[in-house]
């Protein structure tokens, strides 16, 4: 069962599962506006990662797309490796495989083959 519970004096927004699982937020990552979008230190982050030229906008210089798109290539690839060293620690620990076969099994999941 999940318990959600904002503590008024502090601000934190705390997540409970169970006896021992325990999340709290501070007030500076979940401030919610009006119109319940994200503000503040998450907006600045939002904004690095995510923010694009408006199509009426002039387009990048070559330097600066080929910085956007590294970024965007090594942010993907991250990803992905996380994603796999995930299913790979599952399926030799909770199925008993081998490394080997773990990550043959993982990459397959996480190519799209699996289903």
């Amino acid at each position: 069962m999940l318990e959600v519970s904002w503590e008024g004096a502090t601000g934190f927004l705390t997540f409970q599962t169970g006896v021992s699982s325990k999340l709290r937020i501070a007030p500076q990552v979940c401030f919610l506006s009006s119109n319940l979008e994200l503000t503040d230190a998450s907006m600045s982050l939002k904004n690095r990662v995510l923010k694009f030229e408006h199509r009426r906008q002039p387009l990048l210089s070559r330097s600066d797309f080929l910085r956007r798109f590294a970024y965007s290539a090594l942010l993907a690839l991250l990803l992905l490796a996380v994603w796999l060293l995930i299913g790979m620690a599952g399926y030799h620990w909770l199925a008993g495989l081998s490394w080997v076969d773990a990550f043959l099994n993982a990459s397959m999941i996480v190519g799209g083959m699996g289903r």
